[in-house]
């Protein structure tokens, strides 16, 4: 089928940019996560791990006077907080104008509220040629950005452990508690006059569900004993003692749907996080709480025992791991929106609830220490997000295992596939690597060698996928292993890797995780 013309363009402008950048010795990889962007660019020195967004705007009309191009709103948004700079570049002709998309947000924010495109206009005298002037504005972005990055600082060292062993292997929701039932004919049809009493059941646990369904109103089952029912429409007016389990279940509760903000207060480019809930009303106060309804994520809010005295809520924030098995990944679409809002929530330190009910919405600003209490949640959400993400790439049929918990490795595994996805050219320096070479080689030179492999990603014991790639070996010197036929490669002082995603036809070499065991 053909294409239009618009979209041929794009692409061909997109191919245009990424050889001007090939050709300042620069690594534009081909961003294949977010359709927001076109390319993921690392340049070389001076800019050392550092990295760029490029969303390239191609034309088939000739344009003589006004440079502009429409961007989606959205899309203008998710600029405004992306973690790297954001490069908006637009073809005429053979020029490229080139424009800062987050400098531009900064400056327009009260445009970006809404649907549809906005139109934005560049500077006629911003010209990608011009290279000395764009890095002049990559210093002062990188300077900008870098809060947000939230990648893991020792990510490269342990890229360089986990490449090294890859290298050398070359060569070859809680379950409930049971409940004691009441069935007795009598408890049918009962009237308002019932009345119930009973003793609780010892243990602080038991107490504090007991208060939680009295107090605030929340469904609970509670442990009693010595349990009477008393009114007109009971048999013989009175049945007990009775003990085992009772279960109170709230008639009142309203819906209320909670959206959990980056930042402590309102922003036009914080993202949302929607936690639907619902609000009980005890017989002293209120509760927050999502417990009863299908959600990713579990959130409550609850007084604490020396409310009101002092402003005492208890926040529970978490991830419904059993939630996430039983399907493939990639079919959990709720996933996809988690990256970048946890970038956002780490990078701003701050949160804000707004919270949205038939009566109207109200905001509230959560304790500073919310996000540093909840980091591990915030950075999970951050990592299963990605992994979906690599799993929608990959079309891959992985699924979680029941009970499952990530790693430590398991996280830098998913770091390291969507890196090579989104476009990285990962710079590293392994270890010693050892092959079995199949062709004579001069041992007294320096080689710079190119190793096409796929690498196996694989998480919880599970494989992901198989992403191509190609490691690139500069400055190493070759030397034989005395007895063997095997040749150690050794990097000298200049000696590093460049890994990268590269599409080939080579599906034999693997390359998996030392010690990695798949099912």
């Amino acid at each position: 089928m053909d294409r239009p013309d618009t979209q041929v363009i794009g692409v061909l402008a997109e191919d245009e940019v990424k050889t001007l950048f090939m050709r300042w010795g620069w690594n534009p990889g081909i961003h294949r996560i977010d359709r927001g962007y076109d390319l993921f660019v690392t340049p070389g020195e001076p800019f050392k791990d550092r990295s760029f967004f490029v969303q390239v705007k191609g034309t088939a009309r000739e344009t003589l006077g006004v440079v502009s191009a429409p961007v989606s709103k959205k899309r203008l948004r998710q600029y405004a907080e992306a973690s790297h700079p954001v490069v908006l570049v637009r073809a005429i002709n053979n020029d490229f104008y080139w424009l800062d998309a987050q400098q531009w947000c900064a400056t327009h924010q009260a445009l970006l509220s809404g649907t549809g495109d906005r139109s934005i206009q560049f500077d006629r005298g911003q010209l990608l040629a011009d290279r000395e002037r764009f890095e002049e504005f990559l210093h002062r972005a990188f300077l900008a950005t870098a809060t947000r990055q939230i990648e893991d600082t020792a990510g490269l060292g342990h890229l360089s452990e986990t490449l090294t062993n890859l290298l050398a292997r070359a060569s070859s929701e809680t379950l409930a508690p049971s409940v004691q039932r009441v069935e007795e004919p009598a408890l049918q049809d009962l009237t308002r006059e019932l009345r119930v009493s009973f003793q609780a059941g010892e243990g602080p646990e038991n107490q504090t569900r007991l208060r939680e369904a009295i107090a605030l109103g929340l469904p609970r089952t509670v442990d009693v004993k010595d349990l009477h029912l008393t009114g007109q429409s009971v048999c013989g007016n009175k049945v007990g003692p009775l003990a085992g389990q009772l279960t109170l279940t709230p008639l009142n509760a309203e819906p209320l749907n909670l959206l959990l903000y980056p930042g402590a207060k309102p922003s036009m480019t914080a993202l949302a996080l929607p936690l639907p809930a619902e609000r009980f009303k005890g017989l002293q106060y209120g509760a927050v709480s999502n417990e009863r309804l299908k959600s990713l994520l579990n959130f409550s809010m609850l007084p604490g025992k020396q409310y009101p005295a002092c402003s005492d809520i208890d926040i529970s924030f978490g991830l419904r791991s059993n939630v996430l098995t039983g399907r493939p990944l990639r079919q959990f679409h709720e996933l996809s929106s988690l990256p970048a809002w946890a970038e956002q929530m780490l990078s701003h330190r701050e949160a804000h609830l707004e919270m949205q009910t038939e009566d109207g919405h109200g905001m509230l600003a959560l304790p500073a220490a919310f996000v540093d209490h909840f980091e591990g949640v915030i950075r999970l959400a951050w990592a299963l997000g990605r992994l979906h993400a690599v799993t929608r790439v990959l079309q891959s049929e992985f699924s979680l295992p029941d009970d499952f918990e990530l790693t430590e490795r398991d996280l830098d595994d998913i770091s390291f596939a969507f890196r090579l996805l989104r476009g990285d050219q990962l710079s590293i320096t392994p270890g010693p690597i050892e092959v079995e070479p199949t062709v004579d080689i001069d041992y007294s030179k320096q080689f710079e060698m190119l190793i096409t492999t796929n690498f196996v990603v694989a998480i919880a014991g599970q494989e992901v996928g198989r992403i191509p790639a190609i490691v690139e070996l500069l400055n190493f010197n070759i030397v034989p292993i005395a007895g063997t036929n095997r040749l150690r490669l050794e990097g000298g002082s200049e000696g590093r890797a460049l890994v990268y995603y590269d599409e080939h036809d080579d599906k034999e070499s693997l390359m998996r995780r030392a010690g990695q065991t798949t099912s």
